[in-house]
């Protein structure tokens, strides 16, 4: 990772691609490794044919450590990454900020509103105004001395986080005391840039996506379907909709749209019958899967034939092959009964 110093802290970054500068800011506990590396957004992002920077908040990764509070205000964090900007004399820049880093997104966007595009507040909603989201009690479970000595269940999970990533617990105690600033009513409607707001339907810890969106100018609000506040960043339907919210494409279009929730529908094999198999075959062979009367000697209408032949795949293959198999006589084809054969050929003309 490349460094650079600001105000007598080291910043560590890192800085790929070409073309459209966006700015990644991870949350607390994390690193840029961490939150966007290896759940593939520089990866996908650049593959959009953007430059990704992504840096380690001041306490995280390889930047520097420190030890007082006061150091880890949210205005001087967000000071980090003007200071990233103006080392890499970039002027104006689109952001995605996770947790604390939407926190600090956000509080650079109030501050430098021309240097900000357009931007995405992941894993932070209503709280950025209303609450600070993650509990002081973490601070105590990040300076027990081992993980079974905490006693708040949150605090715990980000002591297990923490010790995953090896960061300094003492820097990281400091940074969740001193980061918990918020944003008035006031200052959030003077952030012009779109903004794409995105939670986890199950996050604890955010607050409202909707709540927040509304209090922006151009902002929109996304659920994330089924997505606490520790696994909302890797999902990939929040990859899509961030991307197209920053004027990319990346993936395909997913079901859901914002502020829906994308329930998948389990997949059921049904079974067919002998005559629906037959009309099946016959149908196939002429070449139009829909051109048969309307329902069958068992009552199936056709648009459940057309349904179950489309996900039955080893029924397709058995059928697709042996009507369409050259130099076999379809009245003799292996693995079909004597109806289902007569039926290919009645439909060949050759009966």
């Amino acid at each position: 990772m490349r460094r650079f110093q600001h105000d007598g802290v080291e910043i560590a970054f890192l800085d790929e691609g070409q073309g459209q500068p966006i700015v990644l800011v991870h949350g607390f506990a994390s690193t840029a490794h961490v939150n966007w590396v290896y759940p593939e957004w520089v990866a996908t992002l650049v593959k959009a044919g953007r430059r990704v920077m992504a840096l380690d908040n001041r306490g995280h990764g390889a930047s520097s450590k420190l030890y007082d509070p006061a150091a880890y205000h949210t205005p001087s964090m967000a000071q980090d990454v003007r200071a990233l900007l103006d080392h890499l004399d970039l002027t104006r820049v689109d952001m995605m900020g996770y947790s604390m880093g939407a926190r600090i997104t956000a509080f650079f966007a109030s501050a430098d509103p021309t240097r900000l595009r357009r931007a995405v507040f992941g894993g932070l909603g209503i709280h950025l105004v209303d609450g600070v989201g993650l509990p002081e009690s973490i601070a105590e479970a990040l300076e027990a001395p081992s993980l079974a000595d905490g006693r708040d269940p949150v605090g715990r999970k980000f002591r297990a986080f923490a010790e995953q990533t090896k960061s300094d617990l003492r820097a990281l105690a400091a940074c969740i005391r001193g980061s918990r600033q918020t944003l008035t009513r006031e200052q959030v409607a003077t952030i012009r840039a779109p903004i794409l707001v995105a939670v986890g339907t199950e996050d604890e810890v955010a607050g409202s996506a909707s709540k927040l969106a509304a209090l922006l100018p151009s902002g929109r609000a996304f659920d994330i379907p089924r997505r606490d506040h520790m696994l909302a960043v890797g999902d990939k339907t929040v990859r899509v909709w961030s991307c197209r919210a920053l004027g990319d494409r990346c993936g395909s279009r997913p079901r859901a749209f914002p502020g829906q929730i994308n329930v998948r529908r389990p997949q059921v094999r049904r079974r067919t019958c002998s005559a629906q198999k037959q009309l099946i075959a016959r149908s196939h062979y002429q070449g139009n899967l829909c051109q048969f009367s309307s329902t069958s000697r068992c009552g199936h209408a056709r648009s459940e034939w057309c349904r179950t032949w489309r996900r039955c795949a080893s029924e397709r293959a058995m059928i697709g092959s042996d009507a369409t198999r050259p130099g076999l006589p379809l009245a003799t084809h292996p693995g079909l009964p004597p109806a289902h054969n007569k039926l290919n050929a009645q439909a060949a003309g050759r009966i």
